[in-house]
């Protein structure tokens, strides 16, 4: 019941969501202009689709499949952003399509500038937390020996300057945190039993306030009712609304150490927060803890360009493993908060292929299928007890249903370990599948403007190689329009559930760029849409699919 409601709440959107319609106007081509083919294939595409031919933006790119990280921010991105600003289309565009002759790969950069300033800061607040722990017993062994001038008996207790006056200079190397602690705990129960038997009244209490200070400064809100069962009478009373405080400090840390990119500001707001929640013990456990895991964090980030350039707005996310895609469907309630923090996702396609020709034809099929409708059967292999991934494999069965019971199409399944065998899916329309991974099988017969794609790590590692083995090159020189590949291994969940992206092709509502991008889950990962992004296969012949729990498919893998 949860997949079908699932399902009926992403077709139901859509059908509320008249804005999805993708306009040629909307779409920004990037080219190559180091590669003179590039640019005519964008300018191609552009006479095709009725594209305005100023919206293609041409940039000095490498001709490799693989772009450096540094490169990819002083070459593509950053010229990208200033074209489309000066061309007057920031508010316009919605979708990105990149040409052959535009690097498909990211390669692995440094580690971010975040990790390391990360790493420095806690290296920086854990030694200082440290350091005000030893100038705190610094500062015990001089409670009750006197009223420091101006110190009055009302001084506040969070306030050290206020209760002793002058501070003393941290020293510049201090024990382990763990022995520090170890010494404090029982230096302050010896001084507040002296502090109990002084005579003057006045210096009591204000001795008293200074132990409670010297407990607070170290180990923060939490521990004021110890401090003042501590000190006895003499001490402060606990403050009403310390726990609300510490409550709400929480919550700050929190709030502030889920910002992708922090600075300095960030850094010290995280500390201040901390310190007022659990003291300098809290601050040294904290940040000790964020350190080992921010430098085992796998700082992985190889990805799709396409991928990557679908946060070309955005400044303030890490580069590395992925970012959840606020375009997909389930996202809808959360992309107003999404766009105002960080701005607007694009959608981005990709034309590309084994050779000038394929990326052509591409352009053409889609046309011409749009004209006289996608017509054939569609293949899915199931790969039995090979499957991968089980919720994977319930999708695929979704699909199944979703065609035998609400569309005309009609559907072939292999549910064997064996792949489809060589000639044996005839007039084939749609196509999903795995197995045979890098090892294509001549099986198909596709009909013009075929859409498929195999669920494999790496399938589109080498586009452009004719002579590859891989899924992706040999689909697209083999005749279909639109597909979809890895150029690293991004894992089996980073592909769209094959039930939600081809039950969104079949209402013939939206193009494929927007059926992939409603429903594949990651954005700044390894998978990428290969499509002319206005292909729409079933505009004029929609499937009539019944909006009813029990025969839509489920949403996701």
């Amino acid at each position: 019941m949860g997949r079908c409601l699932g399902m009926l709440a992403l077709l139901l959107a859509v059908a509320a969501a008249p804005a999805w319609a993708l306009e040629p106007a909307e779409i920004v081509v990037v080219v190559n202009s180091a590669q003179g083919e590039s640019v005519a294939l964008g300018r191609f595409y552009c006479a095709e689709r009725g594209v305005p031919q100023d919206n293609i933006v041409a940039l000095d790119l490498p001709t490799d499949a693989t772009i450096s990280a540094d490169d990819y921010i002083e070459r593509l991105r950053d010229p990208l952003r200033k074209a489309i600003a000066d061309k007057g289309l920031s508010d316009r565009v919605r979708c990105l399509l990149t040409v052959r002759g535009v690097p498909y790969r990211l390669a692995a950069g440094r580690p971010p500038r975040e990790i390391e300033a990360i790493l420095a800061w806690c290296d920086q607040a854990v030694g200082n937390a440290r350091r005000r722990v030893a100038r705190n017993l610094m500062l015990l062994e001089t409670v009750g020996a006197g009223i420091p001038a101006g110190v009055t008996a009302q001084a506040d207790p969070e306030d050290l300057q206020a209760l002793f006056g002058t501070l003393p200079t941290s020293p510049s190397e201090a024990p382990e945190m763990a022995d520090l602690i170890a010494r404090f705990g029982p230096a302050v129960r010896q001084k507040a039993a002296e502090v109990r038997d002084l005579p003057d009244p006045a210096l009591r209490s204000v001795a008293a306030r200074q132990l409670v200070g010297l407990y607070l400064d170290t180990f923060g809100l939490i521990a004021w009712p110890a401090a003042v069962e501590a000190v006895g009478a003499d001490g402060p009373p606990v403050p009403a609304d310390y726990l609300r405080r510490q409550d709400k400090a929480t919550r700050e840390v929190v709030r502030l150490m889920n910002i992708a990119r922090p600075d300095g500001r960030i850094f010290g707001e995280v500390e201040r927060h901390l310190q007022v929640r659990g003291g300098a013990e809290d601050v040294h456990r904290t940040l000790t803890e964020m350190a080992a895991r921010t430098a085992n964090r796998p700082g992985d980030s190889r990805a799709a360009v396409d991928s990557e350039l679908s946060l070309l707005f955005w400044d303030d996310y890490v580069r590395e493993g992925h970012v959840p895609n606020c375009l997909m469907w389930m996202h809808d309630a959360q992309r107003p908060q999404f766009e105002r923090l960080h701005g607007p996702v694009l959608m981005v396609s990709r034309l590309d292929g084994p050779t000038v020709a394929s990326v052509m034809r591409m352009v053409r099929d889609a046309i011409t299928a749009e004209g006289q409708g996608l017509g054939g059967t569609c293949y899915v292999d199931f790969a039995a007890a090979a499957a991968p991934v089980r919720a994977y494999e319930k999708a695929m069965a979704e699909l199944v249903r979703l065609l035998q019971t609400s569309t005309s199409v009609p559907v072939v399944t292999d549910t064997s370990l064996a792949p489809f065998g060589p000639g044996k899916c005839p007039q084939a329309a749609l196509y999903v599948g795995w197995q045979s991974a890098d090892m294509y099988i001549e099986s198909f017969d596709w009909q013009t403007g075929a859409v498929g794609y195999h669920v494999a790590p790496t399938e589109a590692l080498d586009l452009r190689n004719g002579d590859s083995p891989r899924w992706v090159p040999r689909m697209l020189a083999s005749g279909v329009v639109a597909t979809l590949g890895a150029a690293d291994e991004p894992g089996t969940t980073a592909f769209p559930s094959p039930a939600a992206f081809y039950a969104l092709l079949l209402t013939g509502r939206m193009t494929v760029a927007e059926a992939y991008w409603r429903t594949t889950p990651a954005a700044s990962w390894r998978v990428m849409l290969l499509a002319d992004p206005l292909y729409c296969p079933f505009r004029n012949a929609p499937q009539p699919l019944q909006l009813t729990g029990g025969l839509l498919p489920e949403a996701q893998p």
